[in-house]
C-alpha cells in the first residue's frame, strides 16, 4: 500500500510521475480546480473584508470523495499543483477541501517533468505560499466584482450582452484614447511612383517603385511634383545594375559546397534545430493563393516527426523548405531523408537547410502525383557540412521507409493518362479534379511500406464527396488509419484552418484506430506576422498574431494515448472498423465519444448559447459573398453553402420569455445579375474578418465550418430548451 499520496493537475502528469517515483507512491490528478465562487451569485461578502464564498465545483464531488480515502492511506500528502499563482491556490482549495493540516500535506513544485526535478522537489517541500493565495483570490474577487457588478448596468444603460472586466475595461480606454488620437490625426498629402519595365528576353515586367535620386531620398508631397518627376523619367534610360536574390545565393552556395557561408551562417542562428529560412520565405517568396503554400509550424512537425516511427529513412513528399525533415533530424542525427519538392523556388532554401546541418538526403525536384522528376540532388554528409551532387537514374527502395507529409490542401490537381489503372489508384477511386488531399494519401501510400503521417484540413474526416467517401471507406476497411488527431484552429501564421493529423500504417498490430481531440490542450503564443496581401501599406505592415502551439506537455499526452490505445472522455477513444463503418467511414472525433445519460451536466445560460450563435452568425455575415450562379457552378461552389434566411421571430419570443438575448438573422450569400462577379462585403465595422484572405476554396472551406459550428449550438440551445419545454416548466 502506498504510504505517500502526490496530487497534481494533469492526468498525463499523473502518469509520468508515477513512473519516476515507484510503488511507495500514488499520484492522482485533482483536473484543476475543486472549488471556486458560486456562478449564481456574486459569492463575495462585501460587509466582511471582501470574503470569498467557495464552493465545490459541479462534477468535482466524486474526484473529492475519491481523493479522501487515499488521504487516509497515506502518511505524507504532496500537493504538485503547477508553480504558479494559480497552482498555488489550487492546493490550497486541496488542503481546505481535503481537510489536510500543515503536518502531513507539503507543497511542491518543479518546472520540468524529469525524474531528478520531481525527486528533488520532495527534498525540498515547503508550505503553501500564502502570499501566492491571496494574489490570486484578490485576481478572482476582483474579476468578480467588476464583472457581476459592472456588466448588468452596461445591460441597462447600452446593450444587453456587453461585459466588464478588471483588465478588458482597461484595455477598451487604451483602445478609445486611440481613437482619440487617430481622430484628431491632420492628414499630409503624399505622392507614390511605381513602374512597369519592359526587359529583353523576359515576359514578365520588372516592377520598380520611385524613391529619389542617386543622391538622396525624395518625399513627392503633391500632384504637380509627381508629375514633374515622371516627365523626367520618361526622357531617361534605365539599366539594372545589381540583383539581390537570396534564392541564387542560396543555390551557389550550395551548389559550390562554400564552407565559409555555411560557417558565416551557423554563427549567426547558432541553434540549428529551427527552420530559420522559412519564415523568409513564406514572406517573401511563398504563394498561398495559387499554390497554397502554409508552412508547418514547428510544433505540430515536432508531433508529426515523433508519430512517424523509428525508421531510418523517411519520405517528406511535399518538403517546401524542410521544416518536417529539421524536426525528424532533431530527434535522430543519423535519419536518411528523400525530400520531393514541385516549387523550383524552394528548392535553394530545401537544399541549403540540408546541407548545412549534414544531412543525408536525396532532394527531387518532382510533381509526385504525376510521378515526373525534373532534377535529383545528393547531399553527401562531410566532416562539418553537407556537400552537393546532381545525380541521375535514382530510384527509392521502398522497404524499411516511412513517410511524412504536409501537402497543400484542397489544391485542384490535373489527372494523369490511365489514372484509373494505376496501382495507387486501381483499388478504389482515382480522388476528384477540384481536390487532391486523397491524392496525395493515395500516392504516399504506393511509395512506403511503413508509416505515412499526413497533416491535412480536418474537411478530410467527414467530407461528404463520393470519391473522397470512397476512398476514405477503402483506408478504414484495408486498416489503413492507425490513428487520427484533431488540432486546433489557428496553428499557422498565415491561415486560421483547422487541420488533423492522420497517421496511416501498412503494418498494424491491432484492427483498432485511436482518435484523438486536442483542440483544447493547445497552449497560445504571441507570433511576429507581416502582411501578404493588399496594398503595399498592408504587405510591408508588421503585426503580432496569437497562434496556438502544442507544448511538451500536449505532446506526450497525445503520443500515450495513441502508443497505448487509452480513452480518456472527451479526449480519446479507440474504435474498431466496425465502429467507424456505423458512423459512414466518418474519423471525425464528435462521432465516437460518449456521452453519460446518468450524469448529463446542466445546460449553460441561455444567454451564453445565443452568444454563441450569434458570434458564428455575425462572422458568417462578414464573409457575404456575391457571385452569379453559373460562376459559382464552375469553381465547384456547393449550392448548401447558400442557406435562405431562418423564421426565428418565434424562438426570439421564448428566448425573451426565459431572459435571454435574440437570435440574429442570417445574411451572408446574394447573387448578382452581373456576370462573372464576386464581391466580398461586410457591412459592419464592429467584426474584422480574418478570413476574407481566403479566397474561393478556403472561404468555401470555412463557411462550411462556420455552418457546423452553428448547428452545434442550435443543438446545444435544443437540447437545452426541449426538457424544459416537455416539462411544462415554459410555455411558448
Amino acid at each position: 500500500m502506498a504510504k505517500n499520496l502526490v496530487i497534481v493537475e494533469s492526468p498525463s502528469k499523473a502518469t509520468t510521475i508515477k513512473k519516476f517515483l515507484g510503488s511507495t507512491y500514488e499520484v492522482i490528478a485533482s483536473n484543476g480546480h475543486v472549488r471556486d465562487l458560486p456562478k449564481s451569485q456574486l459569492g463575495i461578502d462585501i460587509e466582511n473584508d471582501f470574503e470569498p464564498k467557495y464552493i465545490t465545483i459541479r462534477g468535482k464531488g466524486e474526484l473529492l470523495a475519491k481523493l479522501r480515502k487515499e488521504v487516509k492511506k497515506a502518511d505524507k500528502v504532496y500537493l504538485a499543483t503547477d508553480p504558479d499563482r494559480e497552482g498555488e491556490a489550487i492546493s490550497w482549495h486541496l488542503s481546505k477541501a481535503l481537510k489536510l493540516d500543515d503536518k502531513n500535506a507539503k507543497r511542491i513544485t518543479f518546472n520540468e517533468i524529469t525524474k531528478n526535478a520531481v525527486k528533488q522537489s520532495i527534498k525540498q517541500a515547503r508550505k503553501i505560499d500564502m502570499d501566492l493565495v491571496d494574489a490570486q483570490q484578490a485576481r478572482r474577487v476582483l474579476d468578480r466584482m467588476v464583472g457581476y457588478q459592472i456588466s448588468p448596468v452596461l445591460w441597462a444603460k447600452v446593450k444587453r450582452g456587453l461585459s466588464a472586466g478588471r483588465v478588458q475595461s482597461v484595455a477598451l480606454r487604451i483602445i478609445a484614447d486611440r481613437e482619440e488620437q487617430i481622430n484628431a490625426f491632420i492628414a499630409k498629402e503624399y505622392w507614390t511612383l511605381s513602374g512597369e519595365f519592359k526587359i529583353d528576353g523576359e515576359k514578365k515586367p520588372l516592377a520598380a517603385d520611385f524613391y529619389g535620386t542617386l543622391k538622396e531620398k525624395m518625399t513627392i508631397e503633391s500632384k504637380e511634383q509627381a508629375e514633374k518627376i515622371i516627365e523626367e523619367i520618361k526622357k531617361s534610360k534605365f539599366e539594372i545594375s545589381d540583383i539581390k536574390d537570396l534564392q541564387s545565393k542560396l543555390f551557389e552556395c550550395v551548389k559550390n559546397n562554400d564552407v565559409k557561408k555555411y560557417s558565416q551562417f551557423h554563427s549567426l542562428v547558432g541553434d540549428l534545430s529551427t527552420d530559420w529560412l522559412q519564415k523568409i520565405f513564406q514572406y517573401y517568396y511563398a504563394d498561398r493563393k495559387e499554390k497554397m503554400q502554409d508552412y508547418t509550424p514547428k510544433s505540430l512537425a515536432e508531433l508529426i516527426s515523433k508519430l512517424v516511427g523509428d525508421n531510418d529513412t523517411i519520405i517528406d513528399m511535399c518538403a517546401g523548405s524542410g521544416a518536417l525533415a529539421i524536426q525528424r533530424w532533431n530527434l535522430n542525427h543519423d535519419s536518411k531523408f528523400i525530400l520531393y519538392e514541385f516549387d523550383e523556388t524552394v528548392l535553394p532554401f530545401l537544399l541549403f537547410n540540408m546541407a548545412l546541418r549534414n544531412i543525408d538526403c536525396i532532394v527531387l525536384h518532382s510533381n509526385v502525383l504525376w510521378q515526373e522528376t525534373y532534377h535529383t540532388y545528393k547531399i553527401y554528409q562531410g566532416k562539418i557540412y553537407g556537400t552537393f551532387r546532381e545525380i541521375e537514374n535514382y530510384t527509392a527502395e521502398l522497404e524499411g521507409i516511412s513517410l511524412i507529409s504536409n501537402p497543400p490542401y484542397n489544391v485542384k490537381w490535373d489527372i494523369p493518362p490511365f489514372a484509373q489503372i494505376q496501382p495507387r489508384f486501381c483499388e478504389c477511386e482515382v480522388p476528384p479534379e477540384g481536390n487532391a488531399n486523397f491524392a496525395f494519401i493515395l500516392t504516399a501510400l504506393s511509395m512506403i511500406d511503413g508509416k505515412a503521417v499526413f497533416l491535412l484540413p480536418c474537411s478530410v474526416l467527414n467530407t461528404t464527396n463520393k470519391k473522397e467517401s470512397a476512398i476514405r471507406k477503402y483506408l478504414v476497411d484495408k486498416n489503413l488509419v492507425e490513428s487520427v488527431i484533431m488540432c486546433p484552429q489557428n496553428m499557422f501564421e498565415a491561415t486560421s484552418i483547422a487541420t488533423c493529423i492522420i497517421v496511416f500504417n501498412k503494418k498494424k498490430s491491432t484492427t483498432k484506430t485511436e482518435i484523438v481531440d486536442a483542440r483544447n490542450i493547445c497552449e497560445t503564443e504571441a507570433r511576429e506576422q507581416r502582411g501578404q496581401y493588399g496594398s503595399k501599406a498592408h504587405t510591408n505592415r508588421v503585426y503580432k498574431k496569437n497562434v496556438n502551439v502544442f507544448s511538451d506537455e500536449n505532446m506526450q499526452k497525445i503520443t500515450y494515448a495513441i502508443e497505448n490505445q487509452k480513452t480518456e472522455k472527451d479526449f480519446s477513444v479507440c474504435v474498431s472498423v466496425r465502429d467507424i463503418s456505423t458512423h459512414n467511414y466518418r474519423l471525425d472525433a464528435s462521432c465516437y465519444f460518449e456521452i453519460d445519460v446518468n450524469n448529463i451536466p446542466v445546460h449553460r445560460d441561455y444567454s451564453d448559447i445565443v452568444n454563441d450563435i450569434n458570434r458564428i452568425v455575425a462572422e458568417k455575415n462578414a464573409c457575404k459573398l456575391t457571385i452569379n450562379e453559373s460562376l459559382a457552378k464552375s469553381l465547384g461552389f456547393d449550392v448548401e453553402l447558400y442557406k435562405a434566411k431562418q423564421e426565428i421571430s418565434g424562438l426570439n419570443e421564448l428566448l425573451q420569455k426565459l431572459g435571454a438575448s435574440a437570435l440574429v438573422e442570417q445574411n451572408y450569400f446574394m447573387t448578382s445579375k452581373k456576370k462573372n462577379e464576386i464581391r466580398f462585403e461586410n457591412n459592419s465595422k464592429d467584426i474584422l474578418s480574418s478570413i476574407l484572405v481566403l479566397i474561393l476554396n478556403n472561404w468555401k472551406q470555412h463557411i462550411f465550418y462556420l455552418n457546423q459550428e452553428e448547428n452545434r449550438y442550435l443543438a446545444e440551445l435544443r437540447d437545452a430548451l426541449l426538457p424544459e419545454l416537455m416539462s411544462g416548466k415554459i410555455e411558448v
